[in-house]
């Protein structure tokens, strides 16, 4: 998983290193060389499998830093999702919300018109959402781990980033949580998440609009029916404000 190949990279680039190795992380310490590593993936979460970032906790300091450089990335990685299917429920779970809000921090943002990224990102956020609510119930279904397992791989590997604004404020806060409480780092973005879309919601309202219609077929008939037969303002209002966005 992401934590035992965050550590490989941590220590590919320590053994080189003149000085205290925490010093890359804390003081963005100049990485010159980093020891080749491979993985073999057994929990499709974080996509440090096939991208060159590393975030690590030091639990003595309660700290949680991350760094990156291209001399981390793998030289190969293994998927077979077959290796998935022993993992725990609760750490099933978190993958499919880490993998999840990874696609998240860089698509909901504003628009600048990358219609490439906007449709990749959707696509990779509808699999995981669907495949993500039959997983626990099939954990053994080849089909729906091997969808979540290059989800993942795909919500974090530099593809669906280039170009385009992204956030990442959930995790920056999601790792104080994890360092100060333990508390598992998909945890920490579930709970952050829709304070931080509330927060935001002006800034980010027309892709939180298209999500919704993309992602999770939110359509106008919505508030034709069921909404506007309780709430025939609101559903007004809300019709209005989607045309317009």
């Amino acid at each position: 998983g992401g934590s035992v190949i965050d550590a490989t990279k941590f220590i590919a680039v320590s053994v080189g290193f003149e000085g205290d190795p925490w010093d890359i992380l804390s003081k963005g310490g100049e990485i010159k060389n980093a020891l080749p590593l491979g993985t073999v993936l057994t929990l499709a979460a974080t996509g440090s499998e096939m991208n060159e970032r590393s975030v690590i906790s030091r639990v003595s300091t309660c700290e949680k830093l991350n760094f990156a450089s291209p001399l981390v990335f793998p030289k190969f990685s293994v998927l077979d999702p077959e290796v998935t299917y022993s993992l725990p429920a609760r750490q099933v779970a978190n993958g499919v919300v880490d993998s999840f809000i990874h696609v998240v921090e860089q698509y909901l943002t504003y628009p600048v018109n990358a219609k490439v990224q906007d449709a990749f990102s959707e696509g990779l956020m509808r699999v995981i959402h669907e495949e993500g609510l039959k997983v626990l119930d099939n954990p053994n279904d080849y089909d729906i781990r091997a969808n979540l397992m290059w989800a993942a791989t795909n919500a974090l590997n530099v593809w669906i980033g280039q170009g385009v604004p992204q956030d990442w404020s959930s995790h920056r806060m999601g790792y104080a949580l994890t360092a100060q409480f333990g508390l598992d780092h998909a945890q920490t973005l579930a709970i952050l998440l829709p304070g931080v879309m509330t927060y935001m919601f002006k800034e980010k309202q027309v892709k939180l609009a298209r999500m919704g219609e993309v992602v999770f077929v939110f359509y106008f008939y919505f508030f034709e029916t069921e909404f506007h037969s309780c709430c025939p303002g609101w559903s007004a209002m809300a019709r209005s404000w989607l045309t317009a966005t």
